[in-house]
């Protein structure tokens, strides 16, 4: 059997792009290419899938301390919150992350930041409530600016109700007793780096996942995540 040279070149973008899907990420990705960090994949079954918004999420669901994912680096994080003291978690499964918690009387408040090991760019933050199981916290380095009512740029924060949050984010792409979760996926082209040979532009894929997970009807834990595949 005879395979033109088209045919070859379309298996090989193919692959490509699904190998990219696959290991670029922030955090454990899901098949759909989602990052996965603390809070883990919801367990779901094929005819319980989450619906993904093929939209472009805002800005300010990505920016917590007036960092923003994909954009600040862990310089930037450490001239803000502190020199760590290591990493929290080096791993081929997590990545490279940094913990902080709260240096105050009574707040047990952590954030956790997911670094793109080659970049140092933040891809994906977790912010957890004293209520939220956590191991390894000895790791986390002491800081004034985490505390209890920390948020995101658009308010999203410990200790708020599902009804709160659903008027933040809208209808959920996926809800249940004690968790929200939202997806978010774009397509853009962009040209091509001077000396790739390939033709056509490029396409980027943009996916983005928020989470919270209740207890007692109140947020204990929330998760941002971004990553761009081509």
């Amino acid at each position: 059997m005879i395979i033109s040279l088209l045919a070859v070149k379309r298996i090989l973008n193919s692959a490509r792009r699904f190998f990219l899907l696959i290991v670029i990420s922030a955090g454990a990705l899901s098949v759909a290419g989602h990052a996965y960090g603390l809070l883990g994949e919801p367990r779901l079954s094929s005819e319980d899938k989450p619906i993904t918004r093929k939209e472009e999420i805002k800005a300010s669901h990505l920016i917590i301390l007036d960092f923003e994912l994909g954009k600040h680096t862990l310089k930037e994080v450490e001239a803000k919150l502190g020199k760590n003291q290591g990493y929290f978690t080096k791993n081929h499964r997590t990545g490279v992350s940094v913990c902080y918690l709260s240096n105050r009387p009574g707040d047990t408040t952590k954030i956790i930041f997911w670094i793109d090991d080659h970049s140092s760019r933040l891809l994906m933050f977790t912010l957890l409530s004293g209520n939220f199981p956590l191991k390894g916290s000895e790791r986390c380095t002491p800081s004034s600016s985490v505390h209890m009512g920390l948020s995101t740029t658009n308010g999203l924060k410990l200790g708020m109700t599902q009804e709160q949050a659903r008027t933040i984010l809208g209808s959920p792409s996926k809800m249940e007793t004690a968790r929200l979760l939202y997806l978010y996926e774009t397509q853009r082209e962009t040209s091509r780096p001077k000396g790739d040979p390939g033709e056509g532009p490029l396409h980027v894929y943009t996916s983005t996942k928020i989470e919270l997970v209740f207890k007692n009807s109140e947020a204990i834990a929330l998760e941002v995540s971004r990553s761009e595949t081509i």
